[in-house]
């Protein structure tokens, strides 16, 4: 669900020697030798953070090499510009989305709901421009940005319906509802970080009860009414018990 333009390639090539980059040293530091797996990673975490902390066309290559102590041609040659940069941001923090609002199996079921939308929100909430990119910038068409997009709202899908449905494949029309849920839940947090209209707690809130009055839809389209009741645990604020 997180959130989500360019140089021109400097035509820079490097060579790699037993699978490690060469030792390059800038004017004012000596470059740390990484795998290409660790570099590459390095990178988009330090891009990741410089996004969070400003718009996109805020955000230079030369700062991201000067952060890492390389130079400016090597993030070339992971990225070859800018716009290959940000989709890989996007997977990165679309990967780290899904894996802080997995359901904490410490708190008793009732709260994995309301506890992993609170997650979102502050992930949201602390890395607005690159959210406010991913869905509404001029990136989100961009193929890529939209593939890592898909891939997360898959794998959400995925785990809210085995929460959902454990003991029998989910049903496509619960499978509808909650990818349907997923997209809306993106638009309200969009429309959310451009204005608060309303406070956190009543976007959480929201967003729970938007769930759970989608899934209930679903089991009543299936013919499925009299299984509602098995639900409640899930939200129990939304059903009136808290």
């Amino acid at each position: 669900m997180v959130s989500y333009g360019y140089l021109k390639n400097p035509h820079f090539a490097a060579f790699c020697v037993d699978g490690l980059e060469p030792e390059i040293a800038t004017k004012t530091q000596k470059r740390t030798r990484l795998s290409p797996e660790a570099r590459r990673e390095q990178l988009v975490e330090i891009g990741a953070r410089l996004f969070a902390e400003r718009p996109f066309n805020d955000v230079w290559i030369e700062q991201v090499a000067q952060e890492a102590g390389v130079s400016r041609g090597l993030v070339y040659h992971y990225f070859p510009n800018k716009s290959d940069f940000f989709s890989a941001i996007v997977r990165h923090g679309m990967r780290h989305a899904f894996e802080m609002t997995a359901p904490d199996q410490t708190l008793p079921p009732d709260r994995w709901l309301t506890d992993g939308v609170e997650r979102l929100v502050e992930f949201v909430d602390s890395n607005a421009d690159a959210f406010r990119a991913v869905f509404a910038g001029r990136h989100s068409v961009d193929e890529d940005v939209r593939a890592a997009v898909r891939e997360n709202r898959d794998l959400q899908v995925e785990r809210i319906c085995a929460v959902l449905s454990p003991s029998e494949p989910a049903s496509e029309t619960l499978r509808m509802a909650v990818e349907g849920w997923i997209a809306m839940l993106d638009a309200m947090l969009l429309e959310w970080v451009d204005g608060r209209p309303i406070q956190r707690d009543r976007l959480v809130k929201l967003a729970c009860g938007s769930l759970i009055g989608a899934v209930v839809s679903a089991m009543h389209a299936d013919g499925k009414g009299d299984q509602i009741a098995s639900m409640q645990h899930l939200a129990p604020a939304v059903y009136g018990r808290s």
